[in-house]
């Protein structure tokens, strides 16, 4: 997507940066790498672990739930996620992050992380709508 790489630090300056970091190509849990591009992501100290958890919310829509149950092999912008939001407006992902993140709370760890990613996937989709 041309463009869009000028999304990455909301109109920061390189500078303004501490280090750069690489990043990429995803990897599956098994070790299989995935086809996709590698990418340079600008980081500012201390924020490592934010990234860590970004990067799993988008494995989780790529390789994990997101893809098996909702991508059909489609881009994210044209799978339900993005097109019912589209349809009926910014409430419907809003309500989906909202029951992902209650039924969080009665999940054991490793489920509840995986809502919880899930929500992080809806949020983006909102903040996407924004662009559209």
């Amino acid at each position: 997507m041309e463009g869009k790489g000028e999304r990455m630090g909301l109109g920061k300056r390189r500078d303004d940066y501490e280090e750069t970091i690489y990043v990429g190509p995803a990897v599956a849990e098994h070790g299989e790498m995935l086809d996709g591009e590698a990418v340079t992501v600008l980081l500012k100290e201390g924020y490592g672990p934010l990234l860590d958890v970004l990067v799993e919310a988008l494995d989780e829509a790529q390789i994990g739930k997101g893809k098996e149950r909702h991508a059909t092999d489609k881009p994210f912008t044209q799978q339900p996620i993005m097109t019912i939001q589209g349809l009926v407006g910014r409430g419907y992902a809003l309500g989906q992050a909202i029951k992902k993140t209650q039924e969080s709370q009665r999940l054991g760890d490793d489920a509840a992380k995986r809502e919880l990613l899930g929500a992080i996937n809806y949020l983006a989709a909102v903040v996407l709508s924004y662009d559209d």
